[in-house]
């Protein structure tokens, strides 16, 4: 059953109101603990007893998909293809705009928010303040616009969408993983990204069809 354009709006705008919540209600408990929160604690108790090499190996590889060794070159070719391929000039220049505009943000963030990081690691991206965790949030940003832009611009199953999105959704869940297990970002660093991220990807979402209607 296809969803009608006025309630997708109510959804979307419910979204990004919970996300935005979220994301308020996480900076007012790191600033009144100045310090890592409960939830902080008790996950990363948990996430230290993930020690095992092959896991940490992995993570180690999967944290690096949401740095920009990895993304610069992944929006270059992704918008090549939209524009050249795909006709889709839209998508290959929001991919870029979201890109350089989520840097901005997240780094304006942790600037304003100035939250230490509770261990630096230069070889994984882990300098630099900590709240919100860039990864998660421009991993989620480009990796769920790009799931998005291809959904758009291809002739997919329903299987396979689903299939498309649920990869997205458990890759960019790892890379959060990844950030908190390796020790240089806090969950609630993570969480916070993650809820930025959603907002992004909506104001995106919704930037993205008012021009393709303006064409």
């Amino acid at each position: 059953m296809k969803i009608g354009t006025k309630k997708k709006y109510r959804i979307a705008m419910i979204t990004v109101i919970v996300a935005l919540v979220l994301f308020v209600s996480l900076y007012w408990e790191i600033r009144a603990t100045g310090g890592p929160t409960l939830l902080d604690s008790v996950i990363q108790n948990w996430a230290a007893e993930i020690n095992e090499p092959i896991i940490i190996g992995f993570l180690t590889f999967i944290t690096h998909f949401g740095s920009k060794i990895v993304l610069v070159p992944l929006i270059a070719i992704a918008g090549i293809w939209f524009w050249l391929v795909k006709k889709d000039k839209v998508a290959a220049i929001l991919i870029v705009i979201a890109y350089i505009g989520g840097i901005v943000l997240k780094d304006v963030l942790k600037v304003v928010i100035a939250r230490e990081r509770p261990s630096i690691n230069e070889a994984i991206d882990g300098t630099g303040y900590s709240f919100p965790s860039g990864h998660a949030m421009i991993g989620l940003l480009i990796y769920a616009l790009l799931t998005y832009f291809v959904i758009q611009n291809m002739e997919l199953s329903n299987r396979k969408k689903l299939i498309l999105m649920s990869f997205s959704i458990v890759f960019i869940f790892l890379i959060g993983l990844s950030r908190i297990v390796l020790y240089v970002h806090y969950p609630t660093d993570v969480i916070a990204g993650y809820a930025a991220g959603i907002i992004l990807v909506i104001i995106f979402i919704r930037w993205y069809h008012w021009l393709k209607n303006l064409t």
